[in-house]
């Protein structure tokens, strides 16, 4: 029976490559079209974000038609930049501490390798030790049997040649043991000497709860030394809310506001050691910290409930009372703290 011929198997193949083509085109086609809601909905995020925009510049202009206002518009961006401030502060002390934190683990990491490296070497070189004497004394075992079977030509002396012969093919056999021990361990103390540092994975479990609260802490520290007229609480509304939804009283006032918040500016830039400031309310918010599972690095937000500022007066250049503030820092997300911590 004769099988298809040339024409009939070219038009199979385009009927195939037909069924392909169709087949990627549908798929490209698919793909166009997710890209296409792709680009609409980013078309429709930045005219959302545009009306929001246009939205917020109608209500500043209309808010600014009324001179009264100028001066809240100072304190409202004056507020601000104080909270940036504090925000940035923060964040540098945050990437300071998992530095020195970085440093220190990975200094212990490289200590506690360079040990074990050291303790295999000094283990090795024993059996490498070990492995050379078996060799010597096999080595000189066989040549001293090799010598004495030289000796042994008379025919009459073939029972202890033969003898001599047993212990000679076993000393080569130890002989033979003892090298490749020998070889073995050299090759292990090679592959030893040769193992690369470790990777450092990062700051550790124990590294990373200290540092967030650490930066609790000085959220804490920020929140007293603004209690005076509640620039914490200033700061934080203008840090939510438009300048026309605020209203900070009348011009003497704003006026006051306006100067403290030059000599907090003033008195941030000059900072340069809260370490003791930070230790003391690190200490007192252990006490009380809790975590939802033993891997956490983030406290559940309701164990850090109040701000001590029943020290430091030094330091805080406020008045003090012996009362504790009723603010968490953390849950309240001071100073943008919450989205500081490191997970």
């Amino acid at each position: 029976m004769a099988g298809p011929s040339k024409t009939e198997n070219s038009a199979e193949k385009k009927i195939m490559d037909l069924f392909q083509s169709h087949a990627l085109l549908k798929q490209e086609f698919k793909q166009v079209e997710k890209d296409k809601l792709i680009l609409k909905k980013i078309k429709s995020d930045q005219a959302s974000h545009i009306e929001k925009l246009e939205s917020y510049l109608y209500k500043l202009e209309k808010h600014l038609t009324k001179p009264e206002h100028y001066q809240d518009l100072k304190v409202y961006y004056q507020l601000q930049l104080l909270w940036k401030t504090c925000n940035r502060y923060i964040h540098k002390f945050r990437d300071r501490l998992v530095d020195q934190q970085s440093d220190r683990e990975r200094k212990q990491q490289l200590l506690e390798f360079n040990q074990r490296k050291s303790k295999s070497i000094n283990s090795i070189n024993e059996f490498i030790e070990t492995a050379r004497n078996n060799l010597e004394v096999a080595t000189l075992q066989v040549q001293e049997l090799s010598e004495k079977m030289s000796t042994q030509t008379s025919i009459f002396q073939y029972f202890a040649k033969k003898k001599l012969a047993k212990e000679h093919l076993i000393a080569h056999a130890l002989e033979s043991k003892a090298y490749l021990d020998l070889q073995e361990y050299s090759d292990e103390r090679v592959k030893i000497e040769s193992e690369p540092w470790p990777e450092f994975e990062g700051v550790d479990l124990a590294g990373k709860r200290s540092i967030n609260i650490a930066m609790v802490a000085l959220a804490q520290y920020f929140f007293v030394s603004l209690s005076e007229l509640g620039l914490s609480h200033k700061c934080f509304q203008a840090s939510k809310k438009s300048v026309w939804e605020l209203n900070y009283g009348e011009p003497a006032k704003q006026n006051l506001i306006i100067s403290l918040c030059a000599d907090k500016l003033q008195f941030f830039s000059e900072l340069k050691d809260l370490s003791t400031e930070v230790q003391n309310r690190m200490v007192l918010i252990k006490e009380k910290v809790k975590y939802n599972k033993e891997t956490d690095s983030i406290p559940v937000l309701d164990s850090i409930t109040k701000v001590a500022n029943d020290f430091s007066d030094l330091a805080l250049n406020v008045t003090l009372t012996d009362v504790d503030y009723e603010v968490n820092v953390l849950q309240e997300n001071f100073w943008g703290l919450a989205d500081l911590m490191i997970p």
